[in-house]
């Protein structure tokens, strides 16, 4: 294990610095924009300009990755991405900052491509869940640190701008120092869209609109935070919040979903979401110690539906399958998540600004609601065909599903 270790610590911290470089950005930015005086619609367009890049960067990056090799790939990658961040401060406009985000969204799926393939190459059968966690670990640590960056400068500066651009260039010294061998040529993976559905349609529509509703909340929560008279570091905390809740509540509402109908624990986590989103759109101005615990709360019940959906997907299919799940569970949240930014800023501009939590509550509603639906449908799946619970996040590559520890992979 060590020796294994000894292999991925490069590529740890490579992972670790970008994730805290577009941590802080995907909070500055919208916070910007508000304080720019940029229209609710026009902060959410930027919020699905970055999505759109998600997606494409997930059909796309694995050509270039195979084309230009891993190292130098990501090089391009990360060097492109923190110019799009560069020149935010410098053209701020409604009407370019959405392309940049593209930019930047395009961009971050390739790295993180290059990232995992690598990790999973170095993954041995007998290590592979151990590599799982501490990757997760890596990754949830670099979100939270991302958002404490915001109290080191202004917003309405170039600091925190160049902050973030440092620490994704900084990502690029122990990637391209790294003494692990570079792993073998991208396989791209063809989303299976129409059979995904046949397995499940519950999973597919819920992780669709779990994408609507974490797209709304990532793009549009650090305006709403920042609308309650919050300060720029205050709202750090307020995403953080949401960040840690989501991170808690994984493994034990996922362990509960291996002895119960998963169907029953979507219903009672979208349920809860649904409930703790109407108490923001309801009352709205709350004391700051108040506001995080129904942050941690509602993070806690929203962030564990997208793995929920996943395990239930995997519950029905076998194992060589789960790479074709990722693909398309993963291609079904980008698409929610494109809309969900729009529509929710639509809502906002029409009402106000604690409408945000409304969008995300009829969200969450529709999952369970839908839920309920299917349970008339389809019966329980058996306990003895079920897989065990694994967290899984939106990571911009299918690849890391092969680090899955359910899943028994051949080695080199």
């Amino acid at each position: 294990m060590r020796t294994t270790l000894a292999s991925i610590t490069a590529l740890l911290l490579g992972a670790f610095l970008m994730l805290v470089g577009s941590g802080l950005t995907n909070t500055l930015i919208p916070v910007r924009a508000d304080i720019a005086e940029f229209s609710p619609i026009s902060i959410g367009f930027i919020g699905t300009g970055q999505f759109v890049g998600f997606v494409l960067g997930c059909l796309i990056c694995p050509l270039a990755v195979r084309r230009a090799g891993h190292i130098r790939s990501f090089a391009t990658f990360a060097g492109i991405a923190a110019c799009s961040i560069l020149i935010l401060p410098i053209a701020l406009s409604p009407y370019t900052w959405p392309v940049l985000r593209g930019i930047f969204g395009f961009c971050y799926a390739g790295l993180f491509m290059v990232i995992e393939s690598w990790l999973n190459e170095r993954a041995t059968n007998e290590y592979r869940g151990r590599i799982f966690s501490i990757y997760q670990v890596v990754a949830l640590l670099g979100a939270l640190a991302g958002q404490q960056f915001l109290a080191l400068g202004q917003v309405d500066s170039f600091e925190l701008f160049s902050y973030a651009t440092i620490l994704l260039t900084l990502a690029l010294v122990p990637v391209a120092l790294t003494a692990s061998r570079a792993p073998a040529p991208l396989q791209t993976v063809r989303p299976r869209i129409l059979w995904l559905i046949k397995q499940s349609p519950m999973a597919v529509i819920g992780c669709a609109l779990v994408g609507m509703a974490n797209g709304a909340l990532w793009s549009m929560g650090p305006v709403f935070a920042h609308k309650q008279g919050l300060s720029i570091t205050e709202v750090g905390w307020f995403m953080s919040a949401v960040i840690a809740g989501g991170a808690l509540t994984q493994w034990p509402i996922g362990r509960i979903s291996d002895r119960f109908d998963r169907r029953w624990v979507i219903i009672g986590a979208s349920s809860a979401a649904a409930v703790i989103g109407l108490s923001f759109f309801l009352i709205p101005n709350s004391e700051l110690p108040v506001l995080l615990i129904k942050t941690a709360c509602y993070g806690g019940f929203a962030l564990v539906l997208y793995s929920l959906c996943v395990a239930h997907v995997n519950d029905l299919v076998e194992p060589e399958d789960f790479i074709h799940v990722s693909s398309g569970m993963l291609l079904m949240f980008g698409a929610g998540a494109i809309g969900g930014p729009v529509f929710a800023s639509a809502l906002m501009d029409a009402t106000s600004y604690n409408s945000l939590f409304l969008f995300t509550a009829g969200c969450h509603a529709s999952i369970a609601l839908f839920s309920v639906y299917r349970l008339f449908i389809r019966p329980r799946t058996l306990s003895d065909d079920r897989e065990p619970f694994v967290v899984s996040m939106p990571r911009p590559s299918p690849v890391v599903s092969s680090l899955d520890p359910r899943a028994d992979i051949p080695e080199n």
